[in-house]
């Protein structure tokens, strides 16, 4: 089931004034980089000149990072307000700019259209958003991607799937050609009919029971990569022994169990309780939850949310053992 929204999407003068407003209206620049002579004095017009540039901030001067190479083009901040205004003609809302590390990275993200979508009976929701972002830190690309979020839990649970926008691009060559590109292929509708998909999942895990051992199975197949990595070091009868960590041991142990029982949302939705969505709840909640953190905690792990490489992906893990999970019970 889904929400009706309205079609028109927000202005360009709303949107060009929430990316001035938010202070990513500044050009970065790559400047030389110079190094003191041996024996040389504090002059700097003597100083070697170096391979490498910095980048730096077009209006401050302010350095953002240096050793970045000839070869590295920069990506301007205004080609972020071209993926939000292209957005915007097919009806999607503005919801935020983002800005990071004092400007080193950047991120947009919008509402898309009619992407309200009831998952139970309950009240449970999900909203489908197009986040892009830009690096100014020598090692962040650019890129863009579609993702639900679950605002009444105060979750970012990232769920991309294979046809989604997914496009991540080094700041090398024609990095703004193929930006370009990606923004004029841009198609909010078919994005949408990605998403509904997804849909698919989450109202199959709000209606499968899942007890506690399989959580904890589950739990174990999230964090298979930390259980095979980690190891623990025991002192017996004064000599120092190393073991493979046990599940029990790890942090996220405690909270995700106390969550799968009494998690975010849980509490006004009862008839998740013992399901396989309150084992999905706890986990997203655990992983990317915001809830209980300081407003600098929340920026960070908003910041790590946008600009994961995909490498060790937890949501993304969590969302392929989650698919295992329902195709094994079903």
């Amino acid at each position: 089931m889904l929400t009706t929204a309205t079609s028109a999407g927000s202005s360009p003068a709303e949107i060009e004034q929430a990316f001035a407003d938010a202070g990513l209206d500044y050009e970065v620049k790559k400047a030389k980089n110079f190094y003191p002579l041996p024996n040389s004095t504090d002059d700097t017009s003597v100083w070697g000149e170096s391979r490498n540039y910095s980048l730096i901030h077009g209006t401050t001067g302010r350095e953002f990072t240096h050793g970045v190479t000839d070869s590295y083009q920069v990506m301007p901040n205004s080609h972020l307000l071209r993926l939000a205004l292209q957005a915007a003609e097919q009806g999607a809302h503005l919801e935020k700019f983002h800005l990071f590390k004092g400007g080193r990275r950047l991120a947009v993200s919008m509402l898309l259209p009619e992407s309200e979508m009831h998952v139970n009976n309950n009240g449970d929701k999900l909203f489908s958003r197009l986040v892009g972002i830009i690096g100014h830190d020598k090692q962040t690309p650019c890129g863009a991607f579609i993702c639900n979020t679950r605002p009444w839990c105060d979750n970012t649970f990232r769920t991309i799937s294979n046809n989604s926008i997914n496009f991540r691009v080094k700041h090398l060559g024609n990095v703004e050609e193929k930006w370009t590109n990606m923004i004029e292929k841009l198609n909010i509708q078919e994005q949408l009919f990605e998403g509904r998909q997804e849909l698919e999942l989450y109202k199959a895990a709000a209606e499968t029971p899942m007890s506690v051992e399989q959580f904890q199975k589950m739990i174990a197949q999230v964090y298979e990569q930390e259980l095979k990595n980690r190891s623990v070091t025991e002192t017996i009868n004064g000599k120092e022994y190393t073991r493979p960590i046990e599940l029990k041991e790890l942090k996220y142990y405690q909270p995700l169990m106390q969550a799968f029982h009494s998690g975010l949302g849980i509490e006004d939705q009862p008839k998740i309780q013992g399901t396989a969505w309150a084992g999905w709840n706890a986990l997203t909640q655990i992983t990317t939850s915001s809830h209980g953190f300081t407003p600098e905690n929340n920026i960070r792990r908003t910041e790590r949310f946008m600009f994961s490489d995909g490498k060790n992906d937890l949501s993304l893990s969590i969302r392929d053992q989650m698919s295992k999970f329902l195709m094994v019970t079903a």
